[in-house]
């Protein structure tokens, strides 16, 4: 039984991947994914009560990691979005108004380095429902490019890039360093490592 952390958005592009290769080739481990408190993350870790924390923590210091993939944050909004093409930069994105999803702590610091908490409209504690909400009203949201394109291809969405001055970052798996020679642990972490990730297309540009 392996205990993992990983974020709903994190959990639709992990566990699909990693639950194929366990169920290959040990078909009885059983896992159990869990959402954290970034503050109870490292805890968690270091007390054995957690193996891996997958995600962007930029807050988890002390530990062992292991990049994963490259991300990047884009706008995510209803197909025919009446601000669609004129979302070029920050000036136009803060014509817009948002969903903020209170669990996700890094897209939540997007919009605040972005200036946008004024623009927040409707706090939710998951994204399981930010696609169908967008879908339906003219709200927007601030997402990792990688879920909002599966978030686009599965609902009347669509992804727009704008040039919104917010770095990349990496996506990695964390781990304490008491569990690095751990057999069983070495043995997952050797299928997380193995996960191939395509990379995903560019998003659109608005067009001027």
């Amino acid at each position: 039984r392996f205990v993992v952390h990983m974020s709903d958005i994190g959990a639709d592009e992990f566990l699909p991947l990693l639950m194929a290769a366990i169920g290959r080739q040990a078909p009885g481990v059983r896992v159990e994914a869990v959402q954290l408190a970034p503050r109870a993350i490292a805890p968690a870790l270091d007390e054995g009560r957690l193996d891996i924390a997958f995600g962007f923590l930029p807050g988890l210091a002390g530990t062992e990691q292991q990049p994963l993939l490259q991300e990047r944050y884009v706008v995510l909004l209803r197909r025919g979005h009446p601000l669609a093409k004129k979302l070029r930069d920050r000036a136009a994105v803060e014509q817009l108004d948002f969903v903020l999803v209170a669990s996700h702590a890094e897209p939540a610091r997007a919009l605040h380095l972005l200036g946008l908490e004024r623009r927040i409209r409707l706090t939710l504690p998951h994204f399981t429902v930010v696609p169908p909400i967008l879908a339906a009203t003219d709200l927007a949201a601030i997402v990792p490019l990688r879920p909002a394109l599966r978030f686009a291809a599965r609902h009347d969405l669509q992804v727009v890039e704008p040039d919104l001055g917010l770095p990349p970052f990496t996506v990695s798996m964390h781990w304490t360093w008491r569990s690095t020679h751990d057999p069983g642990h070495r043995w997952l972490r050797a299928q997380a490592q193995a996960m191939q990730f395509a990379p995903p297309p560019r998003a659109r540009r608005a067009v001027r």
